[in-house]
């Protein structure tokens, strides 16, 4: 069986985001808030490399400005949207 290492586990999780450069609903919204924990998960905790998790996270977060939804759904579920 091939291993599977956290670099190709990250690069699943990034690929299931999708374009979050687009409006959509809050339930899509509220879905990809989970893969972002995910992704968040994988960069903080088990590639300890916070600094491209705060990179990553904090141009998502300002590339969204205008979307209180999205905004609002990241922040219920990945940990520190708040700060970034």
């Amino acid at each position: 069986m091939e291993k599977i290492y956290p670099q190709d586990i990250l690069s699943i999780y990034m690929t299931g985001l999708g374009n979050l450069n687009r409006s959509s609903d809050r339930k899509n919204y509220a879905r990809e808030a989970v893969v972002m924990a995910k992704v968040r998960h994988m960069w903080v905790d088990v590639m300890k490399t916070y600094e491209k998790w705060e990179n990553f996270g904090r141009k998502v977060k300002e590339m969204n400005p205008k979307r209180p939804a999205f905004q609002e759904e990241f922040a219920k579920v990945v940990p520190d949207w708040e700060i970034l």
